[in-house]
């Protein structure tokens, strides 16, 4: 997922850049994992109720509700057979240059496993609200130049298992926040640019949950958080 304002952001310090005499370079690396936390609702019906009367029956059902969290999403993974046990494993998001590459599974000890096929995240990008912060430092021998930006968008994240047996999607508001950093040496054409999704989450989001035997199962509301980017050493040709 590109950050919305990305272009304008890279066009902004590429002005700046360039009025300070220096030219883009190679960008470093700004590769971050986000571990996730899910914590959503499912509200659906319960199982029928009969009861006889002297007179007739009643035939009634009651509104019930279910907690979903990290765990249920890792029992998935259980069932699917790619993992055997919950204890110790994160679902992680994996950014980098300000996109979202795709999602794995990790566990101190184990090779972590890609689990991008099971997610598919979109988000709305037009009209994007944003907030963008400029610092800009020059000493005899170097140029700094800064840019931390926030923003929200509408976002969807769906979640399917085994194909179509299962799906799960979320709607809801996307905020992310970021920073773009390119520091250079006075008289040198080799700055390095760097650039980081620090944060994102999908909040106050409702959607649904099908099952493929029974359809409709219950609507979901509720959110998932990445936490702050983590440099990891871990490519993104792991994700392909």
């Amino acid at each position: 997922m590109k950050s919305p304002n990305y272009l304008k952001i890279f066009a902004l310090i590429a002005l700046l850049i360039n009025s300070a005499g220096l030219a883009l370079g190679q960008e470093s690396s700004s590769r971050r994992e986000h571990i996730l936390t899910i914590a959503m609702t499912l509200t659906g019906q319960g199982p029928e109720a009969y009861k006889e009367s002297n007179t007739g029956y009643t035939l009634s059902t009651k509104i019930i509700t279910e907690k979903i969290s990290n765990k249920n999403f890792l029992q998935s993974f259980i069932d699917e057979g790619i993992i055997n046990e919950i204890t110790g494993w994160s679902i992680v998001s994996l950014s980098e240059e300000g996109d979202i590459k795709g999602f794995y599974l990790k566990k101190k000890g184990e090779d972590s496993i890609n689990v991008s096929d099971f997610f598919d995240f979109k988000y709305e990008s037009a009209n994007v609200p944003y907030t963008l912060k400029e610092t800009y430092s020059e000493t005899n021998t170097s140029i700094s130049i800064s840019m931390e930006y926030s923003g929200r968008c509408l976002g969807n994240l769906n979640f399917l298992v085994s194909g179509d047996v299962a799906e799960l999607n979320l709607y809801g508001i996307f905020s992310f926040t970021g920073y773009e950093r390119v520091t250079g040496t006075v008289g040198q054409d080799d700055p390095v640019t760097e650039s980081v999704l620090t944060s994102f989450s999908l909040e106050k989001g409702t959607g649904e949950l099908y099952l493929e035997e029974m359809g409709f199962v219950g609507v979901i509301d509720g959110y998932y958080k990445a936490g702050k980017g983590i440099p990891t050493l871990l490519g993104t040709e792991f994700l392909r």
